[in-house]
């Protein structure tokens, strides 16, 4: 069950705004502005969410280093369109409240199914 997320990103008005919308849906919400401090922030959540305002190179490092540690955590990358490629090991999804918090539900139940394989 996802209750701590990390939320990571560079805009930060947009990352404020999108908290406040995860907050309300009853999740913690650690947010991160750097890699170094998602990467912190990523021991001791449940799921990772990060935004289309990272860019990509950045994005491709922080999944690789957390899925070296955390294979089963879920991952989700905002997409800012719906041709964006996302880095392997995330889920994608729209810019949209409804849709990432849809996503985060899916990623719980990949997690879930991912711990119980390994």
């Amino acid at each position: 069950m996802v209750s701590r997320i990390a939320h990571v990103g560079h805009d930060r008005v947009l990352m404020k705004r999108r908290s406040t919308t995860l907050r309300d849906a009853g999740f913690s919400v650690d947010e991160a502005y750097t890699l170094g401090t998602a990467l912190k922030s990523a021991e001791a959540v449940d799921a990772l969410l990060i935004c289309h305002t990272l860019p990509n190179p950045d994005k491709a490092r922080l999944v690789s280093a957390v899925r070296y540690d955390r294979v089963a955590m879920p991952i989700i990358c905002v997409n800012s369109n719906q041709s964006e490629v996302q880095p392997e090991g995330c889920i994608g999804v729209e810019n949209i409240p409804l849709a990432i918090l849809d996503a985060i539900a899916f990623a719980t139940q990949m997690g879930t199914l991912l711990r119980q394989l390994s």
